[in-house]
């Protein structure tokens, strides 16, 4: 079966788009030109651009999303040592900094989201920097208090590095999401995006292929919905263009599991499942 998309409005991507580029320009003159570590500016731009472009089957050599995951790495890297002095690579080049005390306006959600767009890229060297990073010391670092998201970025490490345990940090992962109370803000997202992400990643490693199938169909439609309602607030996402999770688990079960995928989606472009 094949999922539509929400947004069927090409022209107006496209002329946001233009807009999107320039303010990446922008920012990447800005970061090689000043301090080289003001990233969180330059990640939003990166993330605009590359979600519109695979959107409109504008980054099939993965250009924008590499962009897009270094910066956010990098970030992710600098509000972690502050102080002291250590490297990030973007647009091929290595750089060297010490990150000043400032907020760096991370969070789990950030280094989920890394991790979804690194498994994508099998780029084994931005997978390890997000191994290295703390999870404990990014909570810090984000000012924010522990919820589901710790215990999904927790799940998600446990089981890129194949640690003891792992689908019992799943389970519990899986558990945190389904308690987060109806009145919470991210009550909506932890049921239509973050859950079945988790569920998807559960099915693969049991392997239930038929179950996976039946699962992933489930949460491209939920997907589909929870932009949906969104737009109608008018409340603009263009994370919501693409599914990086879905696209994530969607690999994982091809490359790891030689899973026969069912479903198509224009929320998965071909180009980022691999195989």
């Amino acid at each position: 079966m094949h999922i539509a998309h929400h947004q069927q409005q090409k022209d107006l991507i496209k002329q946001a788009l233009v807009n999107y580029e320039s303010l990446k320009t922008s920012a990447i003159k800005h970061v090689q030109e000043t301090d080289k570590f003001d990233m969180d500016y330059l990640s939003q731009s990166c993330l605009d651009v590359f979600f519109c472009k695979a959107f409109l089957g504008e980054d099939n050599d993965n250009k924008d999303l590499q962009d897009l995951i270094d910066s956010l790495t990098a970030n992710l890297n600098f509000s972690v040592h502050i102080g002291k002095e250590i490297a990030y690579k973007f647009q091929g080049k290595i750089i060297t900094v010490t990150p000043e005390p400032r907020n760096y306006g991370v969070s789990m959600h950030i280094w989920n989201m890394a991790f979804f767009g690194a498994i994508i890229l099998d780029d084994a060297e931005l997978l390890k920097t997000l191994m290295n990073i703390d999870l404990e010391e990014l909570l810090t670092a984000s000012g924010k208090k522990k919820d589901y998201t710790f215990n999904m970025a927790i799940a998600l490490k446990a089981f890129y590095l194949k640690q003891t345990g792992y689908p019992e940090l799943l389970a519990d992962a899986l558990k945190a999401n389904m308690d987060v109370p109806k009145n919470h803000l991210l009550y909506d997202k932890a049921m239509d995006i973050d859950g079945p992400a988790l569920e998807l990643l559960y099915l693969l490693l049991t392997e239930k292929n038929e179950q996976f199938n039946e699962r992933l169909l489930k949460a491209l439609e939920w997907h589909k919905k929870y932009y949906m309602r969104l737009e109608k607030k008018k409340i603009q996402s263009n994370v919501g263009l693409v599914s990086l999770p879905i696209c994530a688990m969607v690999k994982l079960a091809k490359e790891l599991k030689k899973m026969e995928i069912e479903h198509t989606s224009d929320y998965l472009p071909a180009y980022l499942l691999g195989g």
